[in-house]
């Protein structure tokens, strides 16, 4: 199915990575058979499948010189059982002509290979070549960082806090905006306060929640889709459920820490 789809597009001005793209007769491009065995969540759900691959599997080659970003996302679709589509006139938009071909400017220590997940790879080998990713139903987008805040709401939020003359910090809040990741959440009927804990591992985000808050959460079981989201709503959003604010502080959030706590 997701070859079907993934080959509907294509001439929509948009570069698929099929699954299974490299050489059938190469064992090295073979899938690892433990990794492959990898079942999360419900049979057939596509996307909860690709977020606990993201969050959880750790690479097992984390050597990327000289390699194009083509031949690393086919690695991944091999290996991982990932599907990749890259929004080629995105980035001829932004005057990156044939991002298929580019290489990563960045050295990945192979002793510490086994220490990264697919998510933390994908995301440092992206950002070296001014590109992110963002996560679709049956596939992984590989875009510009201005399309996908675009796409988030990102864009225009942040315009209009830095207009607001009432807030003489407004400015420097936009600008910490728009380095925040966007983060996808798939979860059903988990706990509220591993959900949160999770997101934050996921995603490297400081959060510190209330003693008291933490027990109210952890009774509190959730059922959430959340895809692209700019983290600071995605927690909003979250600690709404249990009618908690989110304050930030320096770069940590913090929830339940408002008043009567």
């Amino acid at each position: 199915m997701r070859r079907t789809i993934l080959a509907a597009v294509l001439g929509f001005g948009l570069a698929a990575i099929p699954a299974l793209a490299v050489g059938q007769d190469d064992p090295a491009a073979q899938p690892d058979k433990k990794e492959k065995k990898v079942q999360p969540g419900k049979a057939g759900d596509n996307l909860a499948q690709t977020l606990h691959v993201l969050h959880t599997v750790r690479v097992n080659d984390a050597n990327v010189e000289g390699v194009t970003l083509a031949d690393i996302l086919q690695r991944l679709t091999a290996r991982y059982d990932l599907s990749f589509v890259i929004m080629e006139e995105e980035f001829k938009a932004v005057d990156i002509p044939n991002i298929k071909e580019m290489k990563p400017t960045i050295s990945l220590l192979a002793r510490k290979a086994d220490q990264l997940t697919v998510h933390r790879f994908l995301t440092l080998v992206l950002k070296s070549l001014g590109a992110t990713y963002l996560v679709r139903e049956d596939y992984i987008e590989i875009t510009t960082r201005q399309a996908a805040i675009k796409e988030s709401g990102l864009e225009e939020a942040v315009q209009s806090a830095a207009n607001n003359s009432d807030d003489p910090n407004a400015e420097f809040r936009a600008a910490y905006r728009l380095n925040l990741p966007l983060v996808c959440v798939v979860v059903e009927d988990r706990p509220l306060d591993e959900v949160i804990t999770n997101l934050a591992r996921a995603y490297d985000l400081n959060v510190v929640i209330h003693p008291e808050v933490r027990k109210m959460m952890r009774n509190a079981k959730v059922t959430e889709r959340l895809l692209n989201v700019p983290a600071d709503d995605a927690l909003e959003v979250l600690a709404g459920l249990v009618d908690q604010g989110v304050t930030r502080k320096g770069n940590t959030f913090r929830i339940g820490y408002g008043a009567g706590m």
